[in-house]
């Protein structure tokens, strides 16, 4: 079975379960239903969640054009993805911005750093674009970090 389809036929079957859990909670005479149906249920958010996060939402493309605040954590994607997917970072802990490297025609890349050779473009951010932990797959071409906000 294609991928796709196995992830419809999970979400479908999940959701055939959360509707009798749902009907359960109505049925007064069973008062134990309502911790299976909530453990269903949130098995149910969560799977909906992975299987929308394995899949991105679209092909954004970012302008790194401002300079880094004072503020934020900034962090590789790796870690940020890592975070995302261990729990460290949920929606409602705060956003981020994408962070990529200026390009060689943007006017902070006119004199860049040169070490050992090796031209050092500097990191700007898209203040444009909203990075929240549950799109931690759908990040922007050209993200090599991401400046983290807290709440």
């Amino acid at each position: 079975m294609e991928p796709d389809k196995f992830k419809k036929k999970r979400i479908e079957r999940m959701s055939r379960a959360c509707a009798e859990m749902i009907c359960r909670l109505h049925d007064k005479s069973s008062p134990g239903d309502y911790n299976i149906a909530h453990g269903i249920i949130s098995r149910f958010a969560a799977d909906v969640l992975i299987v929308m996060q394995d899949v991105p939402n679209k092909d954004r493309t970012a302008s790194f054009s401002v300079p880094l605040p004072d503020y934020g954590d900034l962090m590789t994607v790796k870690k940020f993805k890592e975070a995302c997917k261990s729990g460290g970072f949920i929606d409602y802990d705060g956003s981020g911005h994408p962070v990529g490297f200026a390009k060689a025609d943007h006017p902070l890349s006119i004199d860049p750093a040169i070490r050992n050779g090796v031209v050092k473009r500097p990191l700007l951010m898209d203040d444009k674009i909203t990075i929240k932990p549950s799109e931690y797959n759908d990040l922007p071409k050209g993200t090599t970090h991401i400046v983290w906000f807290n709440r």
